[in-house]
């Protein structure tokens, strides 16, 4: 069945569709009659196939299939050349037609949690225009060495595969900024990735290391959950893919205050309840791809805490609370509905990383412009229609700004 309104706004000039937890296993052909069409959200549905009638959007720039049951890509996919965001996590692929080189605008390509993808084309080299690349719970144990030449890549997330040893193309990566590792198999890292001149944050959390990169002033290193550490991996908790609602669930107290480092990502979580009274000792909560609609109460009790993803939920703001976080360093909020951000955000003094992508800011909020240690900001996906470049010059640690696929005309010149 056709959902409710996909017809009429095949008839109307609406540029974004919206069809995710609809229920669909198949796609309405009514929805490819929408040629001027630029945003497609399918996620969470049952979706099996992406037809051949796709390659009749011809101005489509984000194709969002999050959650489906798609287990291969059509060859007319690869048609669409004016695609720049392109979401395929959590389906059955089992690998990426080398055809995909064809998408030569493509900015940011998401493929995590397809657990059978073991192997990413060398094709993927010829993608001059990717920025970012998200393959987070695959199977991947190496990396095609053209990866290495891209110029523009700058942010990679491999968590949780089976890498043992560093994919020499990453230490050849002339504007990788931001690296996670975490949950792998890696025993050591070359010399050469950690002097990478790019190279800002690099998250190797519960690896093999048997000692502490010996890492440049430059470069901040998330390494708890190593041998050497004193957050072993007894003081990691991880509980993904539970299907859990609420949490804390049966823990204590107790048990929960001696974790360093929570992972709750997902999830179908609405809500997180007070776990602890003093949670002073965790440096790092995920809770991201879950459906809260409010940050947790228990985070503001997190006074050591510097690494907070709470990416993919229904965040409408982030409010006066988010000051009480002192020690924050890295924020990741990216796929909100964000339009507000209180002013007591300028109180975080060492926050370093910011990504609030793809939420709902008409502008940039005051507070960011109040950031000392702000060294990477990415609003990219927002509506944002302005942007203080006066402001903006007084962040004098800022070395990326990512402003693509706004409403602003061009990229700010700081």
């Amino acid at each position: 069945p056709i959902p409710p309104g996909v017809s009429t706004m095949a008839r109307q000039g609406c540029k974004e569709l919206k069809l995710s937890h609809k229920g669909l296993s198949s796609l309405p052909q009514a929805l490819f009659r929408r040629t001027d069409l630029e945003r497609l959200f399918l996620d969470g549905n049952d979706v099996v196939s992406i037809p051949p009638t796709i390659a009749q959007l011809t101005k489509l720039s984000v194709l969002d299939v999050l959650g489906n049951k798609i287990a291969d890509l059509p060859a007319e996919l690869f048609a669409v050349h004016s695609l720049e965001y392109v979401d395929l996590t959590h389906n059955l692929l089992a690998s990426l037609p080398p055809a995909i080189s064809a998408l030569r605008n493509l900015t940011v390509l998401h493929v995590s949690r397809n657990t059978q993808l073991k192997v990413l084309p060398e094709e993927l080299g010829e993608l001059r225009a990717l920025q970012e690349l998200y393959a987070e719970e695959c199977s991947l144990s190496t990396l095609p060495d053209s990866l290495g030449a891209l110029p523009s890549l700058s942010q990679i997330s491999l968590a949780a595969n089976a890498f043992e040893k560093e994919p020499p193309c990453l230490a050849r990566m002339p504007a990788l900024s931001f690296l996670v590792l975490d949950h792998n198999r890696l025993s050591a890292l070359s010399p050469a990735l950690l002097a990478l001149q790019s190279l800002r944050t690099l998250a190797v959390r519960a690896n093999r290391l048997s000692a502490p990169p010996n890492a440049p002033p430059w470069l901040r290193v998330h390494d708890h959950g190593n041998p050497y550490t004193s957050t072993s991996p007894d003081h990691v908790l991880s509980l993904r893919h539970r299907r859990l609602k609420e949490w804390p669930g049966g823990e204590s107290s107790k048990q929960l205050a001696d974790y360093k480092s929570v992972c709750v990502s997902w999830n179908r979580l609405v809500r997180v309840t007070a776990l602890v009274s003093d949670a002073a000792e965790m440096h790092s909560f995920a809770a991201h791809h879950n459906e809260l609609s409010v940050l947790p109460a228990v985070l503001f009790n997190m006074s050591a805490i510097t690494v907070l993803d709470l990416c993919h939920n229904r965040l409408a703001s982030l409010p006066p609370e988010m000051g009480l976080l002192s020690s924050l360093e890295v924020l990741y909020v990216s796929h909100n509905i964000i339009e507000k951000v209180s002013d007591h955000f300028s109180f975080l003094e060492r926050l370093r990383v910011v990504h609030v992508d793809h939420n709902k800011l008409k502008e940039v909020p005051g507070p960011f412009y109040s950031l000392p240690a702000l060294e990477q900001l990415s609003l990219a996906g927002n509506p944002l229609a302005s942007f203080d470049t006066e402001r903006a010059s007084a962040l004098s640690a800022l070395t990326h700004l990512d402003v693509s696929r706004t409403a602003l005309p061009s990229t700010p010149v700081l």
